[in-house]
Order: C-alpha cells, then sequence, then structure tokens
C-alpha cells in the first residue's frame, strides 16, 4: 500500500509541474496593438510584392483606416504558428460606415518581433 501512494503522489507531482510548465496560449498570443502593427505590415508586404504604385498609394490608405480590436481563440499549430481570430474595423475613405470584420490570421514570434502571416479567402 505504501507504495502505491507514493507513486500516486509521485504522479500527482508530475501532472502538477506539467500543468505549470506549460504556458497559457493566451500569454503567447499577440496583444491587440502587437496584431495591428503585424497584419498592416503583412499588408503592406504583400502591396510592395503583388501592386502598382497606384495600388500601394491606396492599400497605404486603407491600412491606416483599419484597426483591430480583438484577438482571441489562438490554436497553436505544429510549426509553432499560431492560429487566431482578428476582429477588426476599417472605415472606407469618405465614408461614415465603419465595416466590422472577423479574420483568421496567422502569427509567427521571429526576433521577439510578431508576424502576421494572411491566407487566401
Amino acid at each position: 500500500m505504501k507504495g502505491i501512494g507514493m507513486l500516486c503522489t509521485g504522479a500527482i507531482g508530475f501532472l502538477l509541474m506539467a500543468c505549470v510548465a506549460k504556458p497559457e496560449v493566451s500569454a503567447l498570443s499577440p496583444t491587440v496593438p502587437e496584431a495591428e502593427e503585424a497584419v498592416k505590415a503583412a499588408f503592406l508586404q504583400d502591396a510592395q510584392e503583388n501592386s502598382t504604385p497606384m495600388a500601394m498609394d491606396m492599400v497605404k490608405t486603407d491600412i491606416s483606416r483599419m484597426h483591430v480590436t480583438a484577438v482571441d481563440d489562438c490554436e497553436v499549430q505544429q510549426d509553432e504558428t499560431l492560429i487566431c481570430n482578428v476582429y477588426s474595423d476599417f472605415q472606407p475613405e469618405g465614408s461614415d460606415e465603419v465595416r466590422s470584420n472577423l479574420d483568421k490570421i496567422g502569427f509567427m514570434k521571429s526576433e521577439e518581433q510578431w508576424v502576421a502571416m494572411l491566407f487566401e479567402p
């Protein structure tokens, strides 16, 4: 009986260490300002690689009118990418209308900075 009690005590201690050692996904996910910076940088990079100068100016204007409002429901993928729900508001130029969006966006940490990966719809 004593051996079983020690085994159970050891198993409980191991489980507690495993729970403590595993960081929360929310602690590993980007904050709203970090997500906004990463998403805007990803849009800008995509535009630089795939757009004309005139389209690039439009993208810059659109980026300035987009604001991330929340990041949640992040899931760690096998390649250590986080896939998160990113909520944002966008106000088209010359309009009073504000459009609220929900997108799934991938994030990776690179040199202490979050990098967003945009996916095709």
